[in-house]
């Protein structure tokens, strides 16, 4: 074997090994996505709410008030799906999710019925769901993330 043909074994190796690698990292994101969507449960529609709390909202008769509530609840499954987030990712998905809520809770102050709170709530009915939120947002106020900074208008949706 020449020196030559040995070189190209080893860049095949090293090319094999590193497309195995990103497959393995590839495969191990997909499980945990999957695992947390099974926390979670499914989501048919595919618009980052679970089915279930989906059903919630649709009941809810005003669509000014349906598509807030939508908005704070695919906030808050955002922040507590897997995977590591930057500063920057996790920044923005509290402050989205505290943007919703304080959107909801300007419009309709203590008149946000208990029904709301209620479907909001049932995203961390899981414990492990319930413990990724609190880190998050106990990171997020460590960081003194939660000023009402928000651009643009206070309630875009």
């Amino acid at each position: 074997m020449s020196l030559q043909s040995a070189y190209r074994l080893l860049i095949l190796a090293l090319v094999a090994a590193a497309l195995g690698y990103f497959a393995y990292a590839q495969l191990q994101g997909h499980l945990e996505q999957r695992r947390y969507q099974a926390l979670l449960g499914p989501d048919a529609n595919r618009n980052g709410i679970p089915d279930d709390v989906d059903a919630l909202i649709a009941r809810i008769e005003d669509p000014v008030r349906r598509r807030r509530v939508a908005a704070a609840a695919r906030a808050l499954v955002r922040l507590v799906l897997p995977g590591e987030m930057s500063e920057d990712e996790l920044r923005l998905a509290v402050r989205r999710y505290w943007q919703a809520l304080d959107c909801l809770y300007l419009e309709y102050g203590e008149k946000m019925d208990a029904a709301e709170r209620e479907l909001l709530q049932r995203i961390l009915d899981n414990p492990e769901l319930a413990r990724r939120y609190a880190e998050r947002t106990a990171r997020a106020l460590e960081a003194d993330w939660l000023k009402p900074t928000y651009p643009g208008a206070l309630c875009p949706f």
